[in-house]
């Protein structure tokens, strides 16, 4: 049984987190705290639903769609439980995997438990959150040929759900604030 992965929020069917239709995770916690986050709620570690790597592939594995994104919070920052999830859900169902995070590319080398998450994932958008252009502190790490890069630039979409009387906003802004995203 692997690392119990602490989540946020998960989308079984988004068309703004990544190429085609994808489930998406947002893992909970997040240690960068970086200015001006698009996802502020999910910085704090602790009151989050806890999945098995085992259960939430299980769970996504079966979704119709083109493959998972994984955002966060800081997914990183559950490196053990992330490379489990992902193993799992690749063996699950062999679609491709991207994941988002504020480290760096040098960060996620530099450590190896999180260089082991990030060589299973098929694409990882790294670097941390500035306001200003969108991604523009961002580098795309292509670690399979799965991803073209054409296929993940943002567009300005996004999508809103509701969950449990909560409003969930999820995509790219064509604006650079969260906060005036929101409004």
């Amino acid at each position: 049984m692997s690392a119990a992965l602490s989540v946020g929020a998960v989308k079984y069917k988004s068309r703004v987190n990544g190429p085609g239709t994808r489930c998406v995770v947002w893992t909970q916690g997040c240690s960068l705290r970086c200015p001006g986050c698009f996802n502020p709620s999910l910085q704090p570690f602790g009151d989050a639903m806890s999945f098995s790597a085992e259960e939430l592939a299980d769970r996504l594995a079966t979704v119709d769609g083109d493959g998972l994104t994984i955002s966060g919070g800081e997914p990183f920052d559950q490196s053990e439980a992330l490379r489990g999830f992902i193993e799992q859900y690749k063996e699950l169902c062999g679609k491709s995997v991207i994941v988002f995070t504020g480290y760096e590319a040098a960060e996620l080398m530099g450590s190896v438990s999180k260089r082991k998450a990030m060589m299973l994932a098929d694409a990882v958008l790294s670097g941390r959150f500035a306001a200003g252009e969108i991604w523009e502190n961002k580098r795309l790490l292509l670690i399979s040929d799965r991803i073209k890069p054409e296929e993940i630039r943002p567009d300005g979409s996004m999508e809103m759900s509701v969950t449990n009387g909560e409003i969930f906003i999820s995509g790219y802004p064509a604006c650079s604030n969260a906060e005036e995203a929101a409004i």
